[in-house]
């Protein structure tokens, strides 16, 4: 499920169109090959440009102690379920907002653009997430993407749409996705799965990061504003 602009619950998936819950174990497996997570948020805007290497989002950031127990579930959950597939780091695991492109070179323009965003934004009081499943979606390149997920939050539909009104103050209105989910995605597969409980976790929400994604699978704070 996708949210027409403002986002209806917590799915975890990338700032784009992409991505409905899988229904079936295993019945839509196209490929052997798996296409490793490498901690980027692809978006239709740029995804087909050879050369588009660095990458932008606005994304939630765990803390240390938090990705190590997001990064233990998702661990857990891949060797349980046999899923095939390169894992995102602990350090990558984010839950991006709005993927601001892929281009080649850092957009110094954009980067500030989003930066006066941000910082325009009314940030709100520190709120709680509960991630509790795990879902499969497809990916921006059509691969099953694994994604921690949990229950709808009215705080983080209010934090999308204020942030989505500030980038368009800002001139960054086109890098709005049309539809629009969030979460953790920490797998690329091939193989679908239903949407499976997992032990509850609380994610302590208390900030707001813009990342440069650059290869080899590394992300850079290019500002991080803190809620409350």
């Amino acid at each position: 499920m996708s949210v027409m602009m403002s986002p209806g619950r917590l799915l975890g998936s990338f700032a784009t169109t992409a991505g409905k819950p899988a229904g079936s174990l295993a019945a839509n497996v196209a490929s052997r090959r798996t296409v490793g997570y490498i901690g980027a948020m692809f978006t239709a805007f740029d995804a087909a440009r050879a050369d588009a290497c660095d990458g932008l989002t606005l994304a939630l950031i765990p803390d240390p102690a938090l990705a190590s127990a997001l990064g233990k579930a998702a661990t857990t959950f891949a060797g349980a379920h046999r899923l095939v597939g390169r894992q995102a780091r602990t350090d990558q695991l984010a839950l991006p907002l709005f993927d601001l492109g892929r281009y080649a070179g850092l957009p110094y323009g954009i980067v500030r653009q989003a930066q006066e965003a941000a910082r325009r934004l009314v940030l709100p009081a520190p709120f709680e997430l509960i991630i509790d499943r795990v879902e499969a979606v497809r990916g921006p390149g059509g691969a099953w993407m694994a994604r921690l997920t949990g229950p709808e939050t009215p705080a983080l539909i209010a934090l999308y749409a204020d942030l989505a009104a500030s980038l368009r103050r800002s001139g960054l209105g086109r890098r709005i996705a049309i539809a629009w989910s969030a979460g953790a995605p920490f797998l690329e597969t091939n193989i679908a799965f239903p949407t499976t409980p997992i032990s509850p976790i609380v994610w302590r929400i208390d900030a707001l990061s813009l990342l440069h994604d650059t290869p080899p699978r590394r992300q850079v704070s290019l500002g991080r504003w803190t809620f409350g």
